[in-house]
């Protein structure tokens, strides 16, 4: 394994940077406003972690094994690295046992799918998690009968095999355990951290060539400690990302030390996105058009949104970026409010006074967000300068997200920059008002 910088190289930038240079913030920041570029010149300024850990502080921290905030360069990969779901089960059916009726088994899975078909049970007996005695009380299911319920919700049956990967939930509150088995297509609630990399980032390559698995890289601790006492701020590496689709993909990855990562993040530097997990298709797009995710587009659709919407100026080929997205929503009424998906970070909630909310209606909203449900809930609110509006937020769905510690999307209106939610025809009006050539928009009414 490479050691670090060469001794000669240490010398040296401990002799010119014995003090860490100050960043050129006279260098204009993108992230403080993204709406002013297309999205991939922003997204090429940019570094990304994907995460679904609850968050507590708002400063990025590396693990515990190094040390080491890791950022990848492109959001499809950092995203990846989001899990699937966080309780998997692998399991399976006979074929010959079909129309057998469902066993009331507490390590089944499938009860779980037969209770919500109508089967029920009073278990007199368990052998280890095994019913061996009991009485019928519901109506008959049978396996057939909850493997087509499955497929309903997207578990497919391949070769006349029955074998599932299913994604649970699974919640024990007051000694009851809430158990249930959620659609195939259903993702965690996450992050993605976004992180502008400075004209003056000083990063050392320690990659070796192609990436390989026989020589992992993020091992090399002291490799990476003697870097940063050099005097770097980062460090990249070859990688690998685990895809649930296509295995182990090699990418380069980079490290930032503790006190850059605390430093970019108090110059403005760092943002936390709402975002999932999202994961590689064949055949791959090119690199790195393809390698957006709808999470990060989503975002820059709603900064630019926000842009447009209190009067600031978009260039035409910013609008033009989303275009398809600005179609969409001609499809809302003209008279009323914009309405758009938005991120709410359990992070900006973490001072609201929520002490006085409702157990049980704040229970319901924790599973909700757990289970990555979409809610039916008013829009949201958000001010000219991006701050929420305390007074449009379900302080139970607020107490209940900060409970989480992660990031989710809600309905959102955006202000108009008089403190109201901007309406659809005055929002495409601005639209149009932006564009080089006209255009015209109409709405149902």
């Amino acid at each position: 394994m490479s050691p670090g910088p060469p001794k000669g190289l240490q010398i040296f930038w401990k002799k010119n940077y014995a003090s860490p240079p100050k960043s050129l913030l006279m260098i204009t920041m993108k992230l403080q406003s993204p709406w002013k570029y297309r999205k991939d010149e922003l997204r090429s300024a940019l570094l990304f972690h994907g995460t679904c850990e609850p968050w507590l502080h708002p400063t990025p921290r590396g693990g515990g094994y190094d040390g080491v905030f890791w950022a990848a360069e492109d959001p499809l990969t950092a995203q990846t690295y989001i899990p699937e779901w966080g309780l998997m089960v692998l399991t399976g059916l006979d074929r010959w046992d079909l129309d057998k009726e469902v066993r009331p088994d507490r390590s089944c899975s499938f009860w779980e799918i037969a209770q919500e078909l109508g089967a029920d049970a009073i278990v007199y007996e368990y052998d280890i998690d095994r019913a061996s005695c009991w009485k019928d009380t519901g109506k008959p299911v049978t396996y057939r009968q909850v493997a087509q319920r499955l497929e309903e919700m997207g578990y497919k049956v391949d070769d006349n095999e029955y074998r599932y990967r299913l994604k649970l939930f699974s919640r024990t509150e007051d000694g009851k355990t809430l158990r249930a088995i959620l659609p195939k297509d259903r993702t965690p609630p996450g992050r993605l951290i976004l992180v502008e990399k400075p004209d003056d980032l000083r990063v050392y390559d320690m990659a070796k060539g192609d990436p390989d698995l026989t020589d992992i890289e993020y091992h090399n601790i002291r490799g990476f400690k003697q870097a940063f006492e050099a005097g770097f701020d980062a460090v990249k590496i070859n990688d690998f990302a685990q895809s649930p689709k296509m295995g182990n993909i090699g990418h380069s990855s980079i490290g930032l030390s503790p006190e850059t990562a605390k430093r970019l993040f108090s110059e403005g530097r760092i943002v936390s996105i709402a975002a999932t997990h999202r994961d590689f298709t064949w055949p791959m797009g090119s690199y790195p058009e393809a390698f957006s995710t709808p999470d990060f587009d989503q975002w820059h659709f709603i900064e630019v949104c926000r842009a447009l919407a209190r009067g600031d100026a978009v260039a035409p080929e910013v609008i033009e970026d989303h275009a398809q997205r600005f179609e969409e929503l001609q499809t809302q009424q003209g008279d009323q409010p914009l309405v758009v998906a938005g991120g709410i970070d359990s992070l900006e909630l973490a001072d609201w006074p929520l002490e006085d909310c409702g157990e049980r209606e704040v229970s319901k909203y924790f599973v909700a967000i757990e289970c990555a449900e979409a809610l039916d809930m008013p829009p949201v609110h958000r001010d000219a300068n991006g701050k929420l509006v305390p007074e449009s937020v379900d302080r139970n769905f607020a107490a209940a997200l900060v409970k989480t510690g992660l990031a989710f999307s809600v309905p959102m209106t955006l202000d108009d920059g008089a403190g109201r939610p901007v309406l659809v025809e005055d929002f495409f009006e601005r639209v149009c008002w932006q564009q080089t050539v006209e255009a015209s928009f109409s709405f149902p009414r």
